[in-house]
């Protein structure tokens, strides 16, 4: 009976000595591997999420969204980096995309209920046709409000068989309904006579095929082609620092188109390189089309074109041809040359 006695004393001896090493070990760091830094950061990212669920979103939706745009300009796009679709879209990442999907998954969770199979299948239709339709439209219609733009929403189509653009006038919501629909309807018409008033004058802007003047709409000729932009960022030699000859003849295109626009009284008012395209296969030049006719008088406009000389080094080429072909080129310059000395139009051609 002692022996058996010893024997059980013994092994709870044992076993108490077992678990103390055991329990020593757990909490002496020798023979025990660390955490590594990965799984500290992931609980790290755990224990805001649960503390700061919203903002711990929101920032992540941010970084999502921004590393997304960034990628997508890398690999798809040649122009340079465009830091403010950048930031557009991390801000919307942000303060939509988060909140939205935290506001709808927490309604979800306690709205749905049921077995699992049930719960999967439903959240699995609401999201399909009452959130995801409903997302993309607010997306894309915040989009559309904060990106730049001049009030217009343009789309390809065809009409007729032929390849047409849409030039669609969107509502102006912070201003009366009456008033909107009032400079809408005339700047719709201003810019189709500015037009056919262009194309008359020989400059070489799109065909208009219909103005739906109800629904605010031009359909117009699609152009294919390069904004003037674009195409003298690709004809650009960096290790030369020059531009080709091509280049060269399409400047002075662009002096003679804008020569003849404000021969028939027509100023623009925005002619910057991204408002001028150039014809595939062709030196032709297609200004945007203007939408503000007035009387270029020889002692007002000095508007010849908006461009940054810093950027577009072909302006004594536009010069010339605008000289050579204006009929008013001398007075023009002479009252360019009067704005300049009090200070004004320093940084633009004119």
């Amino acid at each position: 009976m002692f022996a058996l006695r010893s024997t059980a004393v013994l092994r709870r001896t044992s076993l108490t000595l077992r678990l103390s090493s055991t329990k020593a070990n757990v909490h002496s760091p020798i023979g025990v591997a660390p955490p590594s830094s990965r799984s500290t950061l992931w609980q790290k990212y755990k224990h805001y999420l649960e503390t700061y669920p919203l903002t711990t979103k929101c920032l992540t939706s941010a970084g999502i969204a921004g590393t997304g745009d960034v990628l997508c300009q890398a690999a798809f796009e040649s122009k340079p980096f465009n830091v403010q679709r950048f930031a557009t879209f991390t801000a919307l990442g942000g303060v939509f995309i988060a909140p939205t999907l935290h506001v709808w998954y927490g309604f979800l969770n306690r709205v749905v209920s049921g077995t699992a199979v049930t719960a999967v299948a439903t959240r699995l239709v609401l999201d399909q046709f009452v959130f995801a339709p409903t997302f993309l439209a607010s997306f894309f219609g915040v989009l559309l409000v904060v990106s730049p733009n001049s009030g217009k929403i343009v789309y390809a189509t065809d009409f007729v068989g032929r390849p047409c653009v849409i030039k669609e006038r969107v509502i102006k919501t912070y201003r009366l309904r009456q008033l909107d629909k009032k400079l809408s309807h005339r700047r719709l018409v201003q810019e189709a006579r500015c037009n056919f008033k262009c194309r008359k004058s020989g400059v070489d802007t799109p065909c208009i095929f219909l103005i739906d003047e109800a629904k605010g709409r031009l359909y117009m000729e699609r152009i294919h082609g390069l904004s003037i932009k674009q195409f003298l960022f690709d004809t650009y030699d960096e290790s030369s620092g020059t531009y080709s000859a091509v280049a060269l003849e399409v400047c002075y295109q662009i002096g003679v188109a804008i020569a003849r626009m404000h021969d028939a009284d027509i100023v623009h008012g925005d002619l910057t390189t991204s408002n001028l395209m150039k014809k595939a296969d062709s030196t032709s030049i297609v200004p945007s089309l203007p939408e503000h006719p007035r009387a270029l008088r020889t002692v007002g406009s000095v508007q010849i074109v908006l461009v940054e000389p810093t950027k577009f080094y072909q302006v004594a080429e536009i010069l010339r041809a605008y000289k050579a072909k204006s009929r008013r080129s001398d007075a023009i310059f002479h009252k360019l040359y009067q704005v300049r000395s009090r200070g004004r139009k320093r940084t633009m051609v004119g």
